[in-house]
């Protein structure tokens, strides 16, 4: 299946941009509730809060991507999304970084009361409203893109790649952290690669329309 993938520069092109989504999503979901906990001193609610805001803001920019291309493929949105996600992942890291949390867990109302808690709620909106954008494009292109006959090979083939960049860095990150790699550090370290990514897509970008 990646063999076929391989075989169509734009599918493989859809495929790699669309596993950087999930390989963001699945480090900034993994690393979003130790970051409220810890950094910011939110208890469960806190975090219930701002997962809802994640959840929101992902829907949020799905919706203004569909809203951009109104039937089309507009691949300079996913463009504009990967830009946004890295600058919203590194104010996100440097907000976060060389914070001392409170003593005892602290409820939505009080985070939400310091600046730090509006900052990263902030910042979070912005990465996810940001992931809408950079998403929608890109996997209606590889689907728009594949033939009838091997659509459906071509969708299980870019979920095993998505699958493989998913765990791949899981895996990674937890090295990461076991040898010292703080939360900021490494929203950081996603968000300066995010931007790395961004030159590569705008350099490679095939025309979509």
């Amino acid at each position: 299946m990646i063999r076929h993938l391989r075989a169509d520069p734009r599918l493989w092109w859809g495929a790699m941009v669309t596993s950087w989504f999930w390989l963001v999503g699945i480090i900034v979901l993994s690393l979003l509730p130790p970051m409220i906990k810890t950094l910011i001193g939110g208890n469960e609610d806190t975090v219930t809060a701002y997962l809802a805001i994640f959840t929101i803001a992902v829907g949020t920019g799905s919706g203004l991507a569909a809203a951009i291309a109104r039937g089309r493929i507009v691949l300079r949105t996913t463009l504009v999304g990967a830009v946004l996600l890295g600058i919203f992942a590194i104010d996100l890291g440097a907000a976060t970084l060389g914070t001392t949390p409170v003593a005892s867990p602290q409820g939505p109302a009080a985070v939400f009361a310091e600046e730090i808690g509006i900052r990263v709620a902030a910042d979070l909106c912005g990465l996810e409203v940001a992931g809408g954008l950079f998403i929608v494009p890109a996997l209606s292109a590889v689907q728009a893109w594949s033939s009838v006959d091997y659509r459906a090979r071509t969708i299980a083939a870019v979920n095993v790649l998505n699958a493989a960049c998913m765990t791949g860095a899981t895996v990674l990150v937890a090295i990461m952290q076991k040898f010292g790699a703080t939360i900021p550090a490494l929203f950081l370290l996603i968000g300066m690669l995010t931007l790395l990514v961004a030159l590569a897509i705008w350099k490679t970008m095939p025309k979509s329309e």
